[in-house]
């Protein structure tokens, strides 16, 4: 009787564990590619409803007033909360919120941004992924972000 495993046996099995292994990294880069995608565009979501929530808070208030909007996320640092008068366009207060936007999210993408998020006021598509680009245009406010290659808007009618 022998005591051990032969060559063959030993070789079989580690054939079994780097396929297994193989597979497991595979699934696991696909898993985290749609788990940033979903990210990204649940910050675009969130975004849109806080552009709307700004704007209706403005218009309880019967566009008079302010409301708290903190300024742009920058060099690792959140912005200081400021007050914006009501008396702006629906353009400025949904500007205004989207650079704040970064005080509350973070690239799914990069984590080592110094402003947490790319926002940018630009009337193109975002150049990477994770960013969010926003600009008053003729036909209304526009709204787009890029998550993994995709580009989604969402236009708001001019007021």
């Amino acid at each position: 009787m022998k005591n051990g495993f032969t060559l063959i046996e030993l070789l079989v099995t580690l054939a079994i564990i780097g396929t297994l292994a193989g597979i497991g990294i595979f699934i696991y880069n696909g898993y985290t590619v749609t788990a940033k995608e979903n990210a990204c565009f649940q910050n675009f979501e969130t975004l849109k409803r806080k552009i709307d929530a700004n704007w209706g808070l403005c218009k309880l208030k019967n566009n008079e007033g302010n409301i708290n909007v903190p300024l742009q996320y920058l060099n690792n640092t959140p912005g200081a909360d400021r007050a914006l008068s009501c008396g702006h366009s629906f353009e400025t207060i949904a500007g205004e919120t989207a650079k704040s936007f970064g005080n509350y999210v973070s690239s799914p993408y990069d984590k080592n941004l110094s402003y947490n998020i790319p926002i940018l006021s630009y009337i193109g598509d975002p150049p990477m992924n994770g960013g969010l680009a926003y600009y008053p245009e003729s036909a209304g406010f526009m709204l787009r972000v890029k998550c993994n290659g995709k580009i989604k808007r969402y236009q708001w009618s001019k007021s």
